[in-house]
């Protein structure tokens, strides 16, 4: 409803990746994944002169997909971006936030924990914190906690506590995780027990 009764109107005349950024919001309400691959390929038409705009419709593509566990075919939607994002000159931040938030998404699909958190942190690096929701906070420090003690490479606590998102898990009923991750970072074993 909200592209019908606004955005369409004004399609033709916004700057592409704006466009691209309320398709993000749009996309996840459409019904069913055909829906949502249709809407962003009909938009894609659309953005065809703005490169950032055509790759950002892409990573779209590939949100649904991944949602809908086709992690191949997201991956090669990884692939591509990522050799035309490397091309660009001035990439805009919120092409970068896209970009790594589906790499994170992908890998944490695919339990690579330290690839995922990896992503994640970039993820966070170009993305405001008021463009995420409070839900999203909560459920990126769970996943990053997590997989910061699933991973035998990843021994920087600190790293990831001094993100502001994590202070998400504190309110939540996850503090359990805060207050570990807190631990291994002060190495206080006594307060493990």
């Amino acid at each position: 409803e909200l592209y019908n009764d606004f955005v369409k109107e004004f399609q033709d005349r916004m700057d592409q990746v704006v466009l691209l950024r309320l398709v993000a919001k749009i996309t996840p309400q459409l019904p069913n994944l055909k829906s949502r691959l249709e809407f962003v390929d009909k938009l894609k038409e659309l953005v065809l002169r703005q490169e950032q705009a055509l790759i950002l419709a892409e990573l779209r593509k590939g949100f649904h997909l991944l949602e809908e566990r086709d992690i191949e075919a997201c991956n090669l939607i990884l692939q591509e971006s990522s050799k035309k994002v490397d091309r660009i000159r001035e990439v805009d931040p919120f092409l970068y936030s896209q970009l790594y938030k589906l790499q994170a998404n992908y890998h944490h699909a695919r339990k690579e924990y330290q690839d995922f958190y990896k992503n994640a942190l970039q993820f966070l690096a170009y993305t405001p914190e008021d463009e995420i929701t409070p839900e999203e906070k909560i459920s990126f420090s769970l996943e990053m906690g997590l997989a910061i003690l699933f991973s035998p490479k990843i021994l920087n606590f600190s790293e990831l506590l001094e993100q502001r998102v994590i202070q998400s898990l504190q309110g939540s009923q996850y503090v359990w995780l805060y207050n570990l991750l807190e631990i291994f970072n002060r190495g206080d074993v006594t307060q493990f027990t």
